[in-house]
């Protein structure tokens, strides 16, 4: 998501994590850059094959150096293995470590709970059968709109990760308003979304998926109305004003986009944005509406 990790996550190693700045940085991008010159046909096939959970600091290395020599048509191939990383157990890790549980009192009911309100306002006029989580984590998010949103029969958190989902499932078993589903989640929304369903994205899911797919997940919702409220992380030199394309950037190497032009682009009124700092880090909370087509 960022440069920094403020939260303690050393359990977790991110595919294309780098030092923030200084020699450690350059040391290792050197280094990466030199092992892919060496080896490129291995460290093609690490890209568009590996499995991060095996990855050798070898192989940590050449991600290192894929970050700095990565083009465009390189990106498809980045945002799948960011994929297999959500979707393995590195994402389980993720879901389970005390330090990313903090980040629901830290991150969300300090800063991104506030769409909450603009649900609330729109809720008065219209009704939601479902709210949809984007990447679900631990599901206390999601646990806290179903009990702040009793006027909404059903929430679902859809994540690519299946260990964490089995583990939310065992947790909430006996509510019956909270569901959730392991599942690539355009491809889930497609097949399953019905009409006038709220969808929710907090804290730096979206930022994985590249232009294409996010364009696709705001498409696919648009042609059946209802709502979007979503928190993604920005990137200090990325001007929302004037850049429309989305671009990979930060020690993850994930995406950084323009989600009021996104949405707008795809038929959604943007209602209200806003930005916060949290941790350091720079967040964009979008709440858009439409009804449906």
């Amino acid at each position: 998501m960022t440069d920094q990790l403020p939260i303690r996550e050393a359990g977790i190693r991110y595919p294309f994590a780098l030092p923030a700045a200084g020699r450690r940085r350059a040391v290792k991008i050197g280094l990466g850059r030199a092992l892919l010159r060496l080896r490129p046909r291995y460290g093609r096939s690490l890209l568009a094959q590996g499995d991060p959970a095996t990855f050798s600091p070898t192989d940590r290395l050449m991600m290192a150096g894929w970050t700095h020599r990565a083009t465009p048509a390189d990106w498809p191939a980045l945002s799948a293995l960011h994929q297999r990383f959500w979707a393995g157990p590195g994402g389980a890790r993720f879901s389970t470590d005390p330090g990313i549980a903090d980040r629901f009192e830290q991150w969300f009911l300090a800063e991104h709970a506030r769409p909450l309100a603009f649900l609330r306002e729109e809720l008065a006029a219209r009704t939601c059968p479902t709210l949809c989580e984007i990447g679900s984590g631990n599901g206390l998010a999601l646990e806290y709109l179903s009990h702040r949103l009793p006027e909404i029969g059903r929430f679902v958190g859809v994540d690519i990760n299946a260990e964490a989902t089995r583990t939310n499932a065992r947790r909430w078993q006996h509510d019956d308003r909270l569901g959730f589903v392991a599942a690539e989640a355009v491809s889930w929304i497609d097949a399953n979304a019905g009409t006038g369903w709220a969808y929710f994205s907090n804290a730096g899911v979206l930022e994985y998926l590249p232009e294409e797919k996010v364009t696709e997940l705001y498409r696919i919702t648009a042609e059946r109305g209802g709502w979007w409220l979503i928190t993604e992380p920005v990137y200090a030199g990325y001007d929302l004003t004037t850049e429309t394309a989305s671009r990979p950037h930060g020690g993850e190497f994930s995406f950084c986009h323009n989600h009021p032009y996104l949405l707008g682009r795809a038929g959604w009124e943007v209602a209200e944005r806003y930005e916060t700092e949290v941790s350091g880090m720079r967040f964009l909370t979008v709440c858009a509406r439409k009804a449906a087509a």
